[in-house]
C-alpha cells in the first residue's frame, strides 16, 4: 500500500510540473484555433525557445489536441529552433491554398508544419476548448495549454509572459487580427514601452467656463521590461486632430526626463492651460521615447 501511495504522489507531481511549463526550454506561445480564413488551412500553433544560449532540435517532437498526434516537419530551414526564436507550425495545406500570414511572418522565425493533413483528428475546435500539448522526442509533455473559447475570428490566444505558467491569467486574446504568427505576442510586454491610457489624462475643473484656466494632468507608465530614460511628455490641445504635437496645436506643457523610469513605475505631470475659450476642445497627452517598441499606446 505504501509503495502505491508513493507512485501515485510521484505521478501527480510529474503531471503538475508538465501541466505548467515549469523549467521547459521550448513552450507553447500562441494558438490560432478560429482563423479569419479557412479552418482547413489557416490554423496554427506557435512555440518559442526560451533559452538565451541553447538551440533545440525539434526532430521527433509532436503536438496533440488530445485526440490526434502530429509530428513536426521541416519546411525550408530544418528543425533546429535557435535561442529566443519562435517556431510557427502551420497546416500542411496552408502553403498551396492560403498565404494569409505571409506578409506578417518575421523572417527570423522558423516555419514548420506537421505530418498529418490537419491538427489533431479534425483540426482545432472552435466550439469546444481543447488542450494542446507539446511533446518532445523522449515522449515528455513539455508544455500544455487549454485554450479558451469566444475569440473573434482571426484573433488567436497569446501567452503574455512567455516564461510564465500556462494559466488562463497568463494568456489573452491577441490584440491584432491574424495574431502574431512567428513573432512577439501582441499581449507580451516589450523591452521598451512607455504608455499612456485615456484614463491617465485628466483636467480640472471638470466643467470649465470660458476664460478660466484648465489644469491638465497626465500619468505615464513604464509598461516594458527595461528602465527608460531620456523621454519627452507633452500636454497639448490637438487643434489639427492628428494626435501629434505640432505648430498648429496649443502646447500646455512639455516635460523632458533624463532619470530612468523603472519597469512598473509611473510618473505624473500637470500643466496650466489659461483662458480656455468656449466650445469643444480635444486635449492630448503624448509621450515619446526613441527606442519605444509600441507607439500605439503613447
Amino acid at each position: 500500500m505504501l509503495r502505491k501511495l508513493i507512485l501515485m504522489a510521484l505521478s501527480a507531481g510529474w503531471l503538475f510540473c508538465c501541466g505548467t511549463d515549469g523549467l521547459a526550454q521550448v513552450v507553447l506561445s500562441e494558438i490560432m484555433y478560429n482563423p479569419l480564413g479557412s479552418e482547413s488551412h489557416d490554423e496554427f500553433i506557435e512555440v518559442v525557445n526560451l533559452s538565451e544560449t541553447e538551440p533545440v532540435d525539434l526532430t521527433g517532437w509532436r503536438v496533440t489536441d488530445g485526440e490526434g498526434v502530429d509530428t513536426l516537419k521541416a519546411v525550408a530551414a530544418g528543425l533546429v529552433l535557435q535561442p529566443g526564436q519562435f517556431g510557427l507550425i502551420l497546416d500542411p495545406s496552408y502553403f498551396e491554398n492560403s498565404g494569409a500570414y505571409d506578409a506578417i511572418i518575421p523572417a527570423t522565425s522558423l516555419v514548420l508544419t506537421i505530418d498529418n493533413t490537419t491538427f489533431g483528428s479534425r483540426g482545432l475546435s472552435n466550439s469546444r476548448a481543447e488542450t494542446v500539448s507539446l511533446i518532445n522526442a523522449q515522449g515528455d509533455t513539455v508544455s500544455q495549454y487549454t485554450y479558451t473559447l469566444g475569440n473573434a475570428p482571426g484573433f488567436s490566444d497569446e501567452k503574455i509572459i512567455l516564461s510564465g505558467p500556462n494559466t488562463p491569467e497568463n494568456w489573452a486574446d491577441s490584440r491584432r487580427v491574424l495574431g502574431t504568427p512567428g513573432g512577439l505576442n501582441s499581449v507580451s510586454p516589450r523591452e521598451v514601452d512607455l504608455a499612456i491610457s485615456a484614463s491617465d489624462l485628466a483636467f480640472s475643473p471638470e466643467h470649465p467656463r470660458a476664460g478660466e484656466t484648465v489644469v491638465l494632468s497626465a500619468t505615464v507608465h513604464n509598461a516594458g521590461r527595461s528602465a527608460v530614460a531620456d523621454f519627452l511628455l507633452t500636454l497639448f490641445e490637438d487643434v489639427d486632430g492628428d494626435s501629434l504635437p505640432g505648430p498648429q496645436d496649443n502646447i500646455a506643457g512639455t516635460f523632458a526626463f533624463s532619470n530612468p523610469l523603472l519597469p512598473g513605475d509611473s510618473l505624473s505631470v500637470s500643466a496650466a492651460y489659461p483662458e480656455v475659450s468656449s466650445g469643444g476642445h480635444v486635449f492630448v497627452a503624448r509621450v515619446e521615447a526613441p527606442a519605444d517598441q509600441d507607439t500605439a499606446n503613447n
